[in-house]
């Protein structure tokens, strides 16, 4: 099985502005409980990935490249349990022109799940995506996922 996670809200909160996403590699902190769930569904032989829009690079909030540190310290604390992070930087109102566009990568669009897919060589029927948001549901629903709100996963 394919467990796909949501990032923010989901497996981590931002720590000056939780709202906006984190700002910077050490501006995060795993949530509970979130380690030890992996960890053990990585054990038990699922493969394990994440999907997240990271509007903050799209209002030049972080770059790129600060945005990538902080999801790899993310994935330390995780112990490396994620094996594939798809990110959309994008965000049609962005104040940066290079990043304003409305993409099929930004939830509740489905292509990042649609990638996730092909990178893992996994069908649909076999997998799940883990979110905070409406947005988290909508985009699993169109790309044929099955779908667990957060909250209630990692609370079982």
């Amino acid at each position: 099985m394919l467990y796909l996670f949501d990032i923010d809200g989901t497996l981590r909160q931002a720590l000056l502005f939780p709202g906006i996403g984190s700002l910077a590699p050490w501006d995060q902190r795993v949530l509970p409980g979130r380690a030890d769930r992996l960890q053990a569904l990585k054990a038990d032989g699922h493969r394990i990935g994440a999907a997240t829009n990271q509007g903050a690079v799209a209002f030049g909030l972080v770059s790129e490249s600060r945005m990538q540190r902080g999801l790899d310290e993310l994935n330390r604390r995780l112990d490396g349990t994620l094996e594939w992070i798809g990110v959309c930087p994008h965000h049609p109102r962005a104040l940066l022109p290079r990043y304003r566009r409305d993409c099929d990568c930004r939830k509740p669009r489905p292509g990042l799940l649609l990638q996730a897919l092909a990178y893992f060589g996994a069908p649909a029927a076999e997998a799940v995506f883990i979110g905070d948001r409406r947005t988290d549901q909508q985009a699993a629903q169109a790309a044929g996922f099955q779908f667990v709100f957060a909250d209630r996963f990692f609370a079982a």
